[in-house]
């Protein structure tokens, strides 16, 4: 078996920085969602403790069983947010869809407390006890959802590739040449067909078909600074500020020509991207609005 997997991950490795390459520090926007979900964690786990008098149902049964669903729960929660958030420290490697897996134990956490719950409601009122199961029903819907709900919304992803094809679409031009800051940023547009193929993408030496890749290979970087030199305005998709920089010679040459050679005339940003239009001679002509 190991042996089988040994090409996969000496390939998988020698791609890792590429892959990973576009992940930013996690922000404390995402150390306190980090922190939330601990609290609420323990919160769960303090509700499926046993009673300090031993007696819970009259069984010793469900308590057993409880205390071992949160012996398994609590650590696949927390444990893998907390692994790669650590390693964040030394190289960005978190994000929320590679640990969606460890909200099965928040689910678990949330039924083992709904359940504790319901094994006591014989000491509520009979219109209560009617609609505890609904009740707890409501928690778990309201516990689970909102999480479930965020993953599967634009603002859950590092970038919008839809509001970036938006805003090129709106400022292209015939003719116009664009460049992808670093190249891998070519996937934004690579979905939208056609909006990239009205562009001059000036950098790339083979695309992705032709070269067997995601986005394509790109000239060396003497030969991208000549091919930038040569047009006259250029769209750049870049990412936002606070994403560090590419250092390779391809990346540092398509930085330094454009802040010698060109003037940026507008720039508008989305999610995890920033689009600005560069012209060499400063003149700004109005966005087409197409």
């Amino acid at each position: 078996m190991l042996t089988s997997l040994l090409p996969l991950v000496l390939v998988s490795a020698g791609q890792a920085a590429r892959q990973l390459g576009w992940l930013a520090q996690p922000g404390a926007g995402t150390w306190l969602q980090f922190l939330t979900l601990t609290v609420a964690a323990l919160l769960l786990s303090w509700a499926c403790r046993p009673r300090a008098d031993g007696r819970d149902t009259g069984h010793a049964g469900p308590d057993t069983e409880r205390t071992t669903l949160v012996e398994l729960a609590l650590p696949l929660l927390l444990a893998p947010f907390a692994l790669l958030l650590t390693a964040s420290f030394l190289r960005p490697w978190f994000v929320e869809r590679y640990v969606l897996y460890a909200m099965a134990g928040l689910a678990l956490l949330t039924g083992a407390a709904l359940d504790r719950a319901l094994a006591h409601r014989h000491r509520l009122t009979p219109v209560a006890r009617a609609l505890a199961p609904a009740l707890s029903a409501t928690v778990a819907v309201a516990v689970l959802l909102p999480w479930s709900m965020y993953l599967r919304s634009p603002d859950s992803r590092k970038d919008n590739t839809v509001a970036v094809a938006q805003i090129v679409r709106v400022h292209a031009q015939p003719g116009d040449g664009v460049l992808f800051l670093p190249a891998r940023r070519r996937e934004w547009l690579l979905s939208t067909p056609d909006v990239y193929q009205t562009l001059d993408d000036l950098p790339p030496a083979r695309n992705p078909a032709a070269s067997a890749t995601l986005q394509g290979t790109e000239l060396p970087d003497d030969a991208i600074r000549r091919r930038i030199l040569a047009a006259d305005r250029i769209i750049a998709l870049t990412d936002p500020p606070e994403q560090p920089l590419d250092t390779t010679a391809q990346e540092t040459a398509k930085r330094e020509t454009l802040t010698k050679y060109f003037h940026a005339c507008r720039s508008s940003q989305v999610r995890g991207a920033e689009i600005t239009v560069y012209t060499r001679s400063g003149q700004c002509a109005p966005a087409s609005g197409r």
